[in-house]
This record gives C-alpha cells, sequence and structure tokens, in this order.
C-alpha cells in the first residue's frame, strides 16, 4: 500500500496524496474500521482489501471510473452502502467485479433520502387498503428496508446484540413481551401488536399508513376473490394480484439471492408462543414440472432481529 496520511481514531479513513492502489489484505480484520473514504486517484483494490471488517458501514469512492478489483474484496462483511459519482452510479453497477454490488452503489444524494416516498392506497376489496409498493430503503435495493421488526432506522448490523428491543439476546426483551422468562429481569408489557413509534411504515410514511397485521396478511393471501399470478415487468420479478371484486390490482417484487422466486414480508404482529418472533408472510412460486406452476403463500415467525423480509404499508 502506498505511504499515504490518514487519521483512524474513530476507525474511518480519508487518505490523501496519489494512492493508486491497494494492495491484497490492506485492511482484512481490521475491526475499528467504519468508514473509508478512497481517492480519485485509486485504480486497483487487492483480493481481500477489506475482507472481514465487521464494522465497516460505510464505502466512499471517487474515482469516476471502477476500480479494478481482486478476488472477495468485500468478503464477510455488512450490507453497508458504497457511495459514487452520481455520473458513475451505471456505470459501478454495470462494471466487471462491481457489478454484484449493483444493488449498493448509489449515489451521495441517495444517502440524504433513504426511504422512498408513500405510495398509493390500492382498494383490492378488504378490509385495508394495500401500498402500491413496498416501504423501502434506497441505501440497500428497491425491495427491502433492512429494518429489524419494531426499528425504524438503518444499521450496519443485524442480531441480538444490536438489536433494540433486548439487552443482547431472544431471552433479555425490553419491549414487546408477553412471557417472563424471555423478558430481562422477568420484564413483560403484553404488547402483541407493534405501537405507531416502532412501526416502520408508520414512522417513515405517516399520513395513517402502517405495517400490516397477521390477520390482515392472511385476508390478503388467502382471499378467493384476489388472483395471484407471476410476471416479470420491465425486468423485475413480481407476484401480480389482482381483485375480482374491484379490479384494481399490486405488484409484490421478489427478493433476490433465493433459489426458487420468493418474497418475504414483515406483520407487525408480535408470535405470542415466542415472543422473540413475529409474523411473518413467505409467497414463492412453485413449479410444477410440466412448464405450470402455483404461486404459494404461508405464515410462520421470524426472529424479530432479522432484516431479510420487506414491509408493504396498509392504511384503513
Amino acid at each position: 500500500m502506498n505511504t499515504n496520511t490518514y487519521e483512524n481514531g474513530l476507525g474511518r479513513i480519508q487518505f490523501e496524496g496519489t494512492l493508486t492502489r491497494l494492495n491484497d489484505g490492506a485492511f482484512n480484520r481490521r475491526a475499528y474500521l467504519t468508514g473509508i473514504t478512497l481517492p480519485e486517484s485509486v485504480s486497483s483494490i487487492g483480493s481481500n482489501a477489506f475482507a472481514s471488517c465487521s464494522r465497516l458501514a460505510r464505502v466512499e469512492l471517487l474515482s469516476p471510473t471502477p476500480p479494478e478489483l481482486g478476488e472477495t474484496v468485500f468478503e464477510s462483511t455488512n450490507l453497508y452502502p458504497f457511495f459514487v459519482p452520481s455520473s458513475s452510479v451505471y456505470q459501478y453497477r454495470t462494471a466487471p467485479g462491481w457489478s454484484g454490488y449493483a444493488y449498493r452503489i448509489f449515489s451521495p444524494e441517495e444517502e440524504t433520502h433513504p426511504f422512498n416516498p408513500p405510495g398509493e392506497a390500492v382498494d383490492l376489496g378488504l378490509s385495508v387498503k394495500w401500498a402500491s409498493c413496498n416501504l423501502y430503503s434506497s441505501l440497500l435495493d428497491l425491495k427491502r428496508t433492512a429494518l429489524a421488526w419494531g426499528e425504524t432506522s438503518i444499521k450496519s448490523r443485524y442480531d441480538w446484540t444490536s438489536y433494540q428491543w433486548c439487552q443482547g439476546s431472544g431471552t433479555t426483551l425490553t419491549r414487546y413481551c408477553n412471557d417472563a422468562g424471555k423478558g430481562a429481569d422477568g420484564y413483560t408489557d403484553q404488547r402483541l401488536i407493534l405501537d405507531p413509534e416502532d412501526d416502520a411504515a408508520s414512522v417513515v410514511w405517516g399520513g395513517g399508513w402502517r405495517m400490516p397485521t397477521i390477520e390482515e396478511w392472511n385476508e390478503l393471501k388467502d382471499a378467493p376473490h384476489l388472483f395471484w399470478d407471476y410476471v416479470i415487468r420491465d425486468g423485475i420479478e413480481f407476484f401480480y394480484v389482482y381483485s375480482r371484486l374491484t379490479g384494481n390490482s399490486i405488484y409484490l417484487p421478489l427478493m433476490p439471492g433465493y433459489l426458487a422466486p420468493s418474497a418475504y414480508f414483515w406483520s407487525s404482529s408480535l408470535n405470542e408462543p415466542d415472543c422473540s418472533q413475529a409474523w411473518a408472510v413467505g409467497i414463492y412460486r412453485s413449479d410444477n414440472g410440466d412448464g405450470s406452476f402455483e404461486v404459494r403463500r404461508f405464515a410462520g415467525p421470524a426472529e424479530r432481529y432479522r432484516c431479510d423480509f420487506m414491509i408493504r404499508p396498509v392504511k384503513e
């Protein structure tokens, strides 16, 4: 690594001078590292340069040309965003090596407005109206919020030790607990539905929007007047839900990284038998082996700290 001056007292590094390359393993396993800015002069980043940097939360690249990447440069790190020059976002998202991180590459302007505006309220002939789009974080992709259940802000780490409503484990809960054996020092509060201040849709969108309860999700997935299909629209995979009663429809985007086309969503409902979990809904395409398929839907509990679920708001 070229000789440069930098400060790392706070775990953030900004290089000065004419750095052109980061060598292999330059910052491998640097637990203190939380952020880094690479100057415009950098043209290549060596293998494992930032591998296993467990606290890294932000990377800024000033070069308009994507640097050449070695192998597993960002292996075993968090889902932090990469900020690149506004005019180069597309170039980075499609460049060799970088295209695998496309959904994490953004312009600096997108950091200021991390959530999308409210969608339209769609009447499907159900007890509530469903939003025309997900609540999503532009700092991750157009589908997911990267929010744990009951949390309303994005973070770089998702596990019990970082979860807001516990003291480090699923048996030391400090909010939304109906079982003294799961609460910190026997704590219980009997809250079974997210309060508005802990409901991401209510906090981010406002205007009467909120996360659906599991009963409302069950109504959507089981209503006999709704027709479900799997479609590709503008190159993006969706589950299409059409109401035979109202003629209206919504599109639920699929999540990347799963073997079967699928989507998973949080509800606002606690799992009463095990309050370290909350209710979620899964949707997936099941191929029948003869060229046909079915869209299957199911409900099940999931650990509250997880961030790999989407949020589709509803309103009265």
